[in-house]
C-alpha cells in the first residue's frame, strides 16, 4: 500500500502539490515584476552559492530584482552599490 505516497518516487503527494504551488507563485511574481523566471532563479541561486549575506536576503526577492528587459549586470556586480534600488538610481542619473 502506498499510503498517500506517489508511486513515482516516494514523495507524499501533498508535498508535491505544495512545491508546485510555490513554483507557480514564484513564476507569477517574476512575471508581474517583469522578470524572466529562469534568469531570476539562476541568478539568485548563483548569488546564494557565492555567499550572499543572509542579512541582505530581501535583495533576492523577485520584487526587489531589476527587470531583465535591460542589461544591468555591470551595476549588479558593483561592490559600491548596496541595493537594486540604488543601482537603478545610479543608472537613471
Amino acid at each position: 500500500m502506498l499510503n498517500q505516497k506517489s508511486s513515482q518516487n516516494g514523495i507524499p503527494k501533498e508535498s508535491k502539490f505544495r512545491a508546485k504551488g510555490m513554483i507557480a507563485s514564484l513564476i507569477g511574481t517574476c512575471k508581474l515584476n517583469g522578470i524572466e523566471p529562469f534568469d531570476y532563479l539562476k541568478t539568485s541561486l548563483e548569488r546564494i552559492a557565492n555567499n550572499h549575506p543572509q542579512s541582505r536576503i530581501e535583495e533576492l526577492l523577485p520584487w526587489a530584482t531589476i527587470p531583465s528587459t535591460h542589461d544591468y549586470s555591470s551595476c549588479l556586480t558593483s561592490r559600491e552599490l548596496s541595493s537594486p534600488s540604488e543601482c537603478i538610481a545610479t543608472l537613471i542619473r
